[in-house]
């Protein structure tokens, strides 16, 4: 089963994350906070438009090409 497609945004108002499903919708989940920062990146809260999807994501805080 492949992965869905993400796709980050960042708006004004903080950060958006699309999800293409494979059938073609598109859910759409809206940062709702910051919950820290560990050694090797920041971790922040999303939330789907209904409240029913919550989730975290962490984003490093450098990119490394070594590791591609």
């Amino acid at each position: 089963m492949p992965m869905p497609i993400l796709e980050y945004k960042r708006p004004r108002s903080g950060s958006i994350i699309e999800r293409k499903l494979e059938n073609g919708n598109i859910e759409t989940y809206q940062s709702t906070g910051y919950l820290g920062e560990g050694t090797h990146g920041r971790v922040r809260r999303f939330e789907s438009q209904t409240g029913l999807a919550k989730f975290a994501v962490k984003r490093p805080l450098y990119f490394d090409e070594k590791i591609l």
